[in-house]
């Protein structure tokens, strides 16, 4: 595996479709031209301890993980289209992560806006996931997938026709083991 680490990329699509890379310690800006996409049609990637200012990163990706890494604001619709997706002790600020991706695993993150995260997302795991923004948006989304598990207090989980609902007096949706 190829290794990139303590630098930083910003433009458009600068790591596009990068193959077998391990990134460690890098930042990826959007560039002065607003640029996106950065790892784009990527495949066999690791991101360990990044930060991604850019938005959608990762469009497109197959065999990706993401562990102690950080998705400020800027960093939205990070995660789209996407196939074998873990994201590990990470925290994101940005709204939509994922969409339309298979098999994803969650553990140990921190969602401050889940708002509209999950639309058509297909066999996804949550383990220890604290999400806010969720009402009407990221639980709805989420209830939509077929194939799902989470990990809730029973009083607080009400399954009905493939919707996952979360009745709860503040807005945080939280996933545990």
């Amino acid at each position: 595996m190829n290794l990139i680490k303590d630098t930083f990329f910003e433009g458009e699509r600068p790591c596009f479709a990068a193959q077998d890379t391990r990134f460690e310690h890098v930042k990826i800006y959007p560039g002065e031209t607003a640029g996106e996409s950065a790892m784009k049609h990527a495949q066999n990637i690791e991101a360990f301890q990044c930060e991604f200012l850019g938005k959608y990163p990762f469009w497109h990706n197959e065999n990706l993980l993401v562990e102690d890494s950080v998705f400020p604001v800027a960093g939205r619709t990070a995660i789209w289209y996407s196939k074998n997706v873990k994201v590990l002790n990470t925290k994101v600020d940005a709204p939509k992560m994922f969409r339309e991706c298979d098999n994803i695993y969650v553990e140990n993150v921190q969602f401050s806006d889940a708002g509209e995260t999950g639309w058509n997302c297909r066999d996804a795991e949550l383990r220890n996931v604290a999400a806010k923004n969720w009402r009407n948006t990221a639980v709805a989304y989420w209830g939509l997938t077929k194939r799902m598990i989470c990990w809730l207090p029973r009083k607080r989980l009400y399954v009905l026709a493939n919707f996952l609902k979360l009745w709860a007096l503040e807005p945080v949706w939280r996933i545990t083991a």
